[in-house]
């Protein structure tokens, strides 16, 4: 993705333009999981740096890793959400996930370049670290 915009849109996409996005003729894949999200499968490209995360036919969640979100800033995503809540982002040890639950984002960055971006149907912070968040291992200073 080139601009915030574009990284924005793929939150309103169903299965079948994620499919035709990544150029995936086949269904989405089990997978084990993604992060505490459990029984859902994934449609991805690593070369775009993309995976869309179904359960039951829909997309739960988009997860758009490194490659598709260079050229972002972390700021242009406060500017736009507000700072969120932080939470410890699997990232990096440093890194902080930036999570607006009521407007279905989240973010990650680390020393300020912008690792991850998760789009997801708006929810309470509450519902995003029960359904979705899963804590990072604890580090050893």
């Amino acid at each position: 993705m080139s601009t915030l915009d574009e990284l924005l849109s793929l939150g309103g996409l169903n299965v079948d333009e994620a499919q035709e996005l990544l150029g995936e003729s086949a269904g989405p894949t089990p997978i084990a999981g993604y992060q505490a999200m459990q029984d859902v499968e994934a449609i991805s490209s690593k070369q775009r740096g993309l995976m869309f995360i179904v359960r039951d036919g829909s997309v739960v969640l988009v997860y758009a890793g490194p490659t598709a979100v260079e050229g972002i800033r972390p700021d242009e995503l406060s500017e736009r959400f507000g700072t969120g809540t932080p939470l410890r982002s699997r990232q990096g040890r440093m890194a902080t996930l930036h999570v607006v639950a009521d407007r279905g984002v989240a973010w990650s960055e680390e020393n300020y370049e912008l690792g991850f971006v998760e789009l997801f149907p708006p929810t309470t912070i509450d519902a995003y670290k029960t359904e979705v968040y899963l804590e990072p291992p604890a580090v050893n200073q």
